[in-house]
């Protein structure tokens, strides 16, 4: 009986490694999901901490500018503040996803947290070359940079995920069109910029983020040119023998 159970596994392996990956992608799910339970906790502790804060200052300086004056002087009222405007950009981002992606799917969230992970990993170390040079300016264009990257990966993952499906709504073509050209025109726009701006004030931390863009904006083009070889093939029923 074991060998026959052993020749069972030889000639039927693609069963093993189906059980495999379905494995693997619900670990993946799991994750995922606990990701997701974890970003919720995040924003609702922010809010509650930001009207705590707000509250406190308008317990003790009663008046509205003396109390503006304590939320911008105070630094944990400054720190609080701050992580507030990140979760606003957090959900604004969501709200963005929701109107030109809809929802994502698992391996997409999962390689997105990894490509998220490894961008602030990698940026944190090129900045050590301009640490004398880190204030508010750097926070807000590293911010808006790590948002602008993530749609970048979502579009070029969704494209790359357009192979896979029989058939794409109109809506959905629309949508990710849409997505592409403002990303690469928001690549664009900085990328001027910065451009002037360094050519005006000199070097500085911007050389970084000015590189950045134009990876980017490179980036965004590849990913529209692979949408324009899916769109051929899907016009001639995946028959387009020069692919």
């Amino acid at each position: 009986s074991r060998n026959l159970s052993d020749l069972k596994t030889f000639l039927h392996p693609c069963d093993d490694l189906s059980l495999v990956n379905g494995s693997a992608l619900y670990l993946n799910s799991l994750r995922v999901s606990q990701n997701m339970i974890s970003v919720r906790t995040y924003c609702l502790i922010s809010i509650l901490a930001t009207i705590a804060c707000i509250a406190h200052a308008v317990q003790v300086r009663k008046q509205f500018y003396p109390i503006v004056v304590h939320l911008g002087t105070n630094k944990l009222c400054v720190t609080v503040m701050g992580n507030m405007v990140f979760v606003a950009a957090l959900i604004f981002a969501q709200f963005v996803r929701k109107v030109f992606l809809g929802s994502l799917r698992p391996t997409e969230e999962l390689r997105l947290y990894e490509k998220i992970w490894f961008a602030v990993t990698e940026t944190c170390l090129a900045l050590t070359i301009f640490r004398e040079e880190l204030k508010f300016r750097f926070v807000f264009l590293f911010t808006v940079l790590l948002f602008v990257k993530v749609f970048h990966w979502l579009s070029q993952f969704r494209v790359e995920h357009f192979h896979t499906e029989l058939a794409v709504s109109t809506l959905t073509h629309i949508r990710i069109l849409m997505l592409m050209g403002i990303l690469f025109t928001i690549d664009c726009f900085f990328f001027v910029w910065q451009a002037k701006t360094l050519l005006l004030e000199g070097p500085s931390f911007l050389i970084l983020f000015a590189f950045e863009y134009v990876i980017l904006a490179s980036t965004i083009t590849t990913t529209f040119l692979k949408y324009v070889l899916y769109v051929i093939d899907m016009r001639r029923h995946g028959r387009w023998s020069n692919k």
